[in-house]
Formats: C-alpha cells, structure tokens, sequence
C-alpha cells in the first residue's frame, strides 16, 4: 500500500486515510485534523490533531539535530495556525477536552508508529506522553478557571 501524500489528505476517503495514519509524517495528521474540522467534525478534529502533536513533539525529541528552520519550525507553524481554531473550540468543553486527548493517547498506545518507531525510544517517548497528560490533567484540574477566562474573553462554553 503506497504512503498517502498531502493530496491524498486533502481529498481520498476518511477510511483510506485513516487506514495509514500511523505510517505518516506527523504533519500529515495536522493536515488531516484541519481537514476534519473544516468538514464539521470538530471533535474528530481534536483527536487528529492531538495524535499528530504527540507523534511530532516525539520525532523532534529523538531528532534534536534537525534543522532548526525545517520540522521544528513547521510543527510550530502548524500548532500556531491548525492548534489555534481546534483548541480555541475544545477549550469551551473540558471534559470533552480531556477525553479527546486520553483517546489520542490510547490511539497512540494501540498503533504503531513506522516514521519513530516507539520501541527505539522508549524514555523519549514516555517524556512526551508524559508532557500531553500533564496537559490533560491540568485541564481537568482548571476546568473552571479555563471556563470563566473564556467567558471572560467572550469565547463561549459549554
């Protein structure tokens, strides 16, 4: 089966791209997250985008080589522009927030990972995992805080 490219993100089927999600470039799974969500299916979108943080944060961790102008700057890019609209519209819901990452997480659990194979890096992948539940339970812990600094803001809540 041939690696699905950025067009293939853009327009093959949900079920085709899915199929070999855990066989691509973490980009693509940004790609993917904003495609979902320009297509209404916001909370998919936040799960996509999540696995695709995970699995990129992890592939700059065991490759702090990398110029620092090629992936590091596009995954920057990415969580600045495809991050912004998806967490700005979870934001509103925590608890669907929280279950959408621990979703990612167990995803990530359950697959594999062909471009950083999981088994090579054990300690850095635990980091970074490690950095995304810190996250959620942040999430969990401030859930009230996260809902009155959005209404603050005039950001809705659920």
């Amino acid at each position: 089966m041939a690696q699905i490219s950025v067009d293939d993100v853009k327009v093959e089927t949900h079920e085709k791209i899915e199929s070999q999600l855990h066989s691509v470039h973490p980009s693509l799974l940004y790609l993917y997250a904003a495609r979902l969500f320009q297509e209404d299916r916001k909370e998919e979108a936040v799960f996509w985008f999540y696995v695709g943080q995970l699995r990129f944060r992890y592939l700059l961790v065991v490759n702090p080589d990398l110029p620092l102008d090629g992936a590091p700057a596009l995954m920057d890019a990415l969580n600045e522009n495809v991050g912004l609209y998806i967490n700005e519209w979870v934001g509103k819901n925590p608890l669907l927030w929280v279950s959408l990452i621990d979703k990612a997480l167990e995803w990530d659990t359950s697959n594999i990972n062909v471009v950083t194979p999981k088994e090579t890096h054990v300690k850095e992948l635990l980091q970074v995992r490690s950095g995304l539940v810190d996250l959620r339970n942040y999430i969990v812990n401030h859930a009230s805080e996260i809902r009155e600094q959005r209404k603050a803001a005039g950001l809705p809540v659920d």
